[in-house]
């Protein structure tokens, strides 16, 4: 039954024994079919993808102002300012919950459509810059923003026509 090296399959250790039972068989059945019907609506698929690319605009705001320190002198000094920062620790935490929420999204809907509306992050992320920064944002680059925006919408438009959440 077991090879002449005494190595025993991992059922073996198992609740059951050797052979699962009914109750185990059945059971990992049904955890087999909860993990291939993980779906989400289109409503639920689009807020949590619109969180998540507003989370991650924000954070990487955040990101930016704590990265921003002019007091600091020496580089050993500079990289204790930014830690303790506030806004960089926040900038780093909203970054890592909103980066799990894109990997949900992945999960629930097609590339082709979550990729596209990342890019929203763009328009949102320059109004960040000028309005939460005080960057100078060109003209050039609000026309950046307007092209890259309505290629979203294009491709939203084409999802929603193809049926697709």
């Amino acid at each position: 039954m077991f090879p002449d090296n005494g190595a025993r399959p991992l059922s073996f250790f198992l609740p059951g024994g050797p052979i699962p039972s009914v109750y185990h068989r059945r059971r990992l059945s049904q955890v087999s079919t909860e993990m291939h019907n993980v779906t989400a609506t289109p409503l639920r698929l689009l807020a949590v993808l619109v969180l998540s690319v507003g989370g991650t605009c924000l954070g990487e705001a955040l990101l930016a102002k704590g990265l921003k320190h002019d007091s600091a002198s020496g580089w050993l000094a500079l990289v204790g300012a930014v830690a303790s920062d506030q806004h960089f620790l926040a900038g780093i935490t909203l970054t890592v919950v909103c980066f799990g929420l894109y990997l949900l999204t992945l999960r629930w809907g097609d590339l082709s459509l979550v990729l596209p509306v990342t890019a929203l992050s763009y328009p949102l992320g320059a109004a960040l810059g000028k309005f939460y920064l005080a960057e100078d944002v060109s003209p050039t680059r609000w026309l950046g923003v307007v092209i890259i925006t309505v290629g979203v919408v294009v491709i939203l438009a084409d999802c929603r026509a193809a049926g697709v959440p």
